[in-house]
């Protein structure tokens, strides 16, 4: 899951969001956030430097594609399937999809 960031310029608010983000919405490099990141930069900050601020993860909500159950999406923001068994059950059935189509295309 991306991770979430505040950025503040000494005790002002600029802007939130993922580093991606902060970089088009500030005109920052990526590298430069990044480094924000780093010990040494925050040992570095001064009094009216720039600071990032993790403030949390970004949450998907998802749907399974096996049984429809909503999800929170926790490994990946592209998962499929809410649970292990669904996960066995959506290869079966693209499995047996697959079978289907091969014999069609064998039967021509």
């Amino acid at each position: 899951m991306a991770k979430i960031y505040a950025l503040y310029k000494g005790d002002e608010y600029i802007a939130d969001g993922t580093l991606e983000e902060l970089a088009e919405k500030t005109g920052k490099k990526l590298s430069s956030l990044e480094w924000m990141l780093t010990p040494a930069a925050k040992k570095r900050a001064s009094a009216g430097s720039s600071v990032l601020v993790c403030i949390g993860e970004e949450i998907y909500v998802k749907k399974c594609v096996v049984c429809g159950k909503s999800f929170q999406a926790k490994s990946h923001p592209n998962q499929k399937y809410c649970s292990e068994e669904c996960q066995k059950a959506g290869a079966k059935i693209l499995w047996v999809k697959r079978m289907h189509e091969q014999k069609k295309f064998s039967q021509l």
